[in-house]
């Protein structure tokens, strides 16, 4: 059970880079790491206490590059989300205090699915305050940096919707297979891990790499 949870880890950290590549395009985003190839560079002990990030890796925001340091979650339903998210500011503001990341950083929660709780406004200053109190993790109030901070926490979901926007449909033809249809995609920055993984995930009539089924209509990205 440990092993399949960890190559589904795996396969959601592809799959959700693949889409930030397809959708940051244009602010320069990449992965840098990920915490499956490169585990010690995503891992910290602040207080004793031992966490890691998912992925980390740069994005051009207002003018200048800056570090940005990824949680991801999927899931068919969201109602555990809000617990892992709390989890996330903690854990992000706890590099913050310790000076494990730089102030200017930036920190991403990335899911599949939408937040399973009435509450409004969860990336907003207030909410991460909440989180904060709850924890009683007081410093907030006389830091320097936690406004900059409160101001770097972004929730990105991939809905179904946002993801029809990244594709087309396309009919299956013989000798087709993932491999031919990565190499002649448009988006050239997407890599073969991150295009297998998504249309592996969105397309449930198709299970492998190799021989695809002629004539199956299926979701292939641009």
């Amino acid at each position: 059970m440990a092993e399949e949870q960890h190559e589904k880890g795996r396969n959601y950290v592809n799959y959700f880079n693949g889409l930030l590549t397809l959708t940051f395009g244009q602010l320069n985003y990449t992965k840098n790491f990920d915490a499956y190839k490169n585990p010690t560079r995503l891992a910290f002990n602040i207080n004793h206490e031992k966490f890691s990030f998912d992925m980390k890796g740069t994005i051009d925001y207002n003018g200048e590059k800056r570090e940005v340091w990824i949680e991801s979650k999927g899931y068919l339903e969201g109602s555990k989300l809000l617990t892992y998210y709390k989890d996330f500011i903690i854990k992000a503001y706890q590099t913050i205090l310790a000076g494990k990341t730089n102030e200017d950083d930036l920190f991403f929660f990335v899911t599949n699915v939408p937040f399973g709780c009435s509450i409004k406004n969860l990336f907003n200053r207030s909410f991460i305050e909440e989180v904060l109190e709850e924890k009683k993790i007081f410093e907030y109030k006389t830091d320097k940096k936690f406004t900059k901070f409160s101001e770097s926490i972004f929730g990105i979901i991939f809905t179904d919707s946002h993801i029809n926007l990244l594709t087309e449909k396309y009919t299956i033809k013989p000798g087709d297979n993932l491999w031919e249809l990565w190499r002649r995609r448009k988006n050239r920055d997407l890599g073969w891990e991150e295009y297998q993984e998504m249309m592996l995930e969105i397309n449930n009539n198709i299970q492998t790499t190799d021989k695809l089924p002629i004539g199956r209509t299926i979701k292939k990205f641009y």
